[in-house]
């Protein structure tokens, strides 16, 4: 009989290669305690100040970064407190730093102590403050557990009030909220002002400001924060420069001051996962047939087999799985990793990951406004790794996931508006959700760290009675 992928990784670990995890094996450790009430300071916010409330991001294990529009003169102060000992306890408040652009501020919260939960809000003299956001320091490297993140894309505003991000409520001691691009659709912006406007109109609305108010961010981007399927020898610089500024001032994405356009980095979660967030948009290079640029690509090479993280997480946002049908059509292909250079860039990676038998490894994606859990290939290496493709927050879902039927490759597909719900745990094991607006949990699948689908429930649309 022809060994599974499963077989082949357990005979990478018990070679030495890889973390020898196996799922199921052992109790879960516990992490620290995740507070029952939020923290109430003295005071109410003041939305004609803080017009989009406040944000915190980019979690590491000992610091936290948060930023806000605020539409006041005066020095502006971000006040913390932590959860320790069974209780919120106030820290030594940061000055924040005003932005040269406009009116907006950040701050990085540094020295935290790890797996903690972290309570947060801007001030500003006089008195005014925005509204109390709740984050968590991840775990510290060594530590073992679980954690839970979100994960959305496409939030166009005409899907007001975003009801899909506000089920983020509905789950709680969540680690992180992973935003794969298109938060705001600021297609034909020209200035800083103009695509600010169109961030201002779709951060106000409610599904973001209960999702900010719960979990920290985690941002890329990916074309409809510039224009539509953007190409740079397309646009002036300046505008896709003032696109970038817009972005780093609404959402908690910090800006390198070496290397202020780079996005793609890594974030840590103990020893339970490793997110790679990529940037799939701003180093397209079409004329030499590559898709990210090759210090990203090599970057995330050398970072998936480095990693020691149980589960590493490639956040991604064209979906990378090659999809049947209508995604076959050149104008879709043009877009995604086999559009440029035939492809040979994500063969690359697929067989680095295949040939070195690095387990755990599963991307997440985004774009096509059709949630789907799919292999990334129909057959070959490509067959053993899975893609979670989040559907839209906002914008309108894609009819497409209720014409195609679900197959070997792809196992779930549908059109519904959503955020998905990620449980990743040391024993090697993840769960994922699709939750839909109207909180309805339409996929609930299992998967482990070899690829083994070990549990699988859906009720797509499709399945759903007509209404009389």
């Amino acid at each position: 009989m022809k060994p599974t992928r499963r077989d082949v990784l357990k005979g990478f670990a018990l070679a030495g290669v890889g973390a020898a995890v196996l799922p199921g094996c052992g109790a879960i450790p516990e992490r620290q305690p995740w507070p029952e009430a939020r923290w109430e300071p003295s005071g109410s916010p003041d939305a004609e100040v803080f017009p989009l409330g406040a944000q915190a991001g980019e979690p590491g294990p000992d610091r936290l970064y948060a930023v806000a529009k605020v539409v006041a003169e005066g020095t502006v102060t971000l006040h913390y407190a932590l959860f320790v000992d069974g209780q919120w306890q106030a820290q030594e408040p940061v000055e924040a730093q005003r932005d040269e652009h406009g009116p907006f501020v950040r701050a990085w919260v540094r020295d935290l102590p790890s797996d903690t939960s972290v309570a947060l809000y801007f001030s500003v003299e006089g008195g005014a403050r925005s509204p109390v956001v709740s984050a968590r320091t991840c775990m510290a490297e060594g530590q073992a557990g679980s954690i839970r993140l979100l994960l959305n894309c496409c939030d166009h505003r005409s899907g007001r009030p975003l009801l899909a991000l506000s089920n983020a409520l509905a789950f709680p001691e969540v680690d992180a909220h992973i935003h794969l691009g298109d938060a705001a659709y600021c297609d034909g912006s020209l200035t800083v002002e103009e695509f600010g406007e169109i961030w201002q109109s779709t951060l106000e609305l409610q599904g973001y400001q209960d999702l900010f108010s719960h979990c920290a961010g985690i941002y890329t981007w990916d074309d409809h924060e510039v224009d539509n399927n953007w190409e740079f020898e397309e646009l002036d610089p300046q505008l896709i420069e003032n696109a970038r500024i817009a972005m780093h001032q609404h959402v908690p994405l910090p800006r390198d001051a070496e290397h202020p356009d780079r996005l793609w980095r890594s974030l840590r979660f103990g020893d339970v996962a490793e997110l790679f967030m990529l940037d799939c948009r701003g180093e397209r290079d079409r004329p030499n047939g590559r898709y990210i640029s090759e210090e990203q690509l090599q970057w995330l090479l050398d970072g998936l087999s480095r990693s020691t993280a149980t589960w590493k997480l490639i956040g991604n946002s064209v979906p990378m799985s090659s999809l049947p049908g209508p995604y076959q059509a050149p104008i879709a292909i043009n877009d995604t990793w086999h559009g440029h250079g035939d492809g040979e860039q994500r063969r690359r990676l697929v067989e680095h990951i295949t040939s070195n038998g690095l387990e755990g490894v599963l991307v997440l994606s985004g774009d096509y406004h059709m949630p789907a859990l799919s292999r990334l290939d129909p057959e070959g290496p490509g067959f053993g790794l899975w893609e979670v493709i989040s559907g839209p927050g906002g914008s309108a879902p894609n009819p497409i996931g209720l014409l195609m039927d679900p197959d070997d490759q792809i196992v779930y597909l549908d059109a519904a508006r959503n955020i998905m719900v990620l449980d990743f745990h040391s024993d090697g094991t993840a769960r994922i959700q699709m939750v839909d607006e109207d909180q309805r949990v339409r996929l609930d699948a299992t998967l482990d760290v070899y690829g083994e689908l070990l549990a699988f429930e859906s009720h797509r649309v499709a399945d759903d009675p007509p209404e009389p």
